[in-house]
């Protein structure tokens, strides 16, 4: 007989050949996956980079200031950004009412020019309130990224 072969040619069809297509075409898939992935990992490395670089360009010069002063310079850093730079001639409060005119919802310019200029340049600079100063920031923030977003 068969030595009870039978019952496994009804499992494994003779296909002819002898499964090294079947091979190749794992072989070719899992090939395609490992480039798949390396080419993932190396988008993923140049995401993180970049987030990084723009970090640093963020904080570049304003890490180390005052909350006021900081807090400040990100104001006009992003503004500039946003295609409003400050003019040389203005004062922070002159430019943050052309920032109010320009951008809709930026009132809260006028209260990061205040204390900067309270502590830049007041004999005893006032210490302001930094929650007051951060949700000002916040505000300013959002309304200046919504307009540098539709500049894209």
């Amino acid at each position: 007989g068969d030595l009870g072969f039978g019952a496994l040619e009804d499992l494994f069809p003779d296909d002819g050949g002898t499964g090294v297509e079947n091979l190749e075409t794992a072989s070719s898939s899992d090939r395609n996956r490992g480039v798949l992935i390396a080419v993932m990992a190396g988008i993923a490395t140049i995401a993180v980079a970049a987030a990084g670089g723009l970090r640093y360009a963020w904080l570049r010069e304003l890490s180390g200031l005052a909350p006021p002063a900081r807090l400040w310079g990100q104001t006009v850093r992003l503004a500039s950004w946003s295609r409003i730079p400050p003019a040389p001639h203005q004062t922070p409060r002159e430019f943050a009412r052309s920032l109010r005119d320009e951008v809709p919802d930026l009132g809260q310019a006028d209260v990061l020019a205040d204390a900067y200029v309270r502590h830049r340049f007041a004999e005893q600079p006032e210490e302001p309130e930094a929650a007051r100063l951060e949700e000002a920031w916040r505000s300013v923030r959002r309304a200046l990224v919504r307009r540098l977003l539709r500049l894209r």
